[in-house]
């Protein structure tokens, strides 16, 4: 499956998902990504932006949108006063913060495009990590996992 398919089967799987699926899928997700770039939060953060990440870990799912978006954009702020240090971020930092941002747009809208777009943060990361070939994206076995993830939390569990 080339890459613009399986995007496109993304916003399909977010598209029939209930709001329940949804945001059970949102926070597992938000929660992967978070583990993936720990590594990096912990080595290319200062220690008010390690501050601003654990505040967004441990409360993306109970705090109000307003709040989290405050808090994200806050440790952007940070992260991005310094242009040239702003490229040099490891891509898991970036999927998991564009992941909380697509979380919050899904709580302001309910719009399922916005949990696709949290998927794609989630491939993106993974294909950053092992390289896998944009023209089969599931020719790999972490892709291939991860699809599974994927279908079980937004199709399985929208049937209940």
């Amino acid at each position: 499956m080339r890459y613009k398919d399986f995007e496109r089967h993304l916003h399909e799987l977010a598209a029939s998902a209930s709001d329940l699926s949804r945001r059970r899928f949102a926070l597992d997700t938000i929660s992967r990504l978070h583990a993936m770039a720990n590594d990096a939060i912990s080595t290319q953060l200062t220690p008010e932006e390690r501050e601003l990440a654990d505040y967004l870990n441990n409360n993306v799912a109970d705090s109000d949108p307003q709040t989290i978006s405050q808090k994200l954009d806050a440790l952007n702020g940070r992260m991005t006063t310094d242009p040239i240090r702003a490229i040099e971020f490891r891509p898991s930092i970036t999927e998991w913060m564009c992941a909380i941002d697509n979380w919050i747009a899904y709580l302001a809208s309910g719009d399922p495009s916005a949990i696709a777009e949290l998927a794609v943060n989630m491939v993106n990361s993974i294909n950053y990590t092992i390289g896998c070939d944009i023209k089969n994206m599931l020719g790999s076995p972490e892709m291939q996992t991860e699809h599974e993830r994927q279908k079980r939390l937004l199709v399985a569990a929208s049937v209940t």
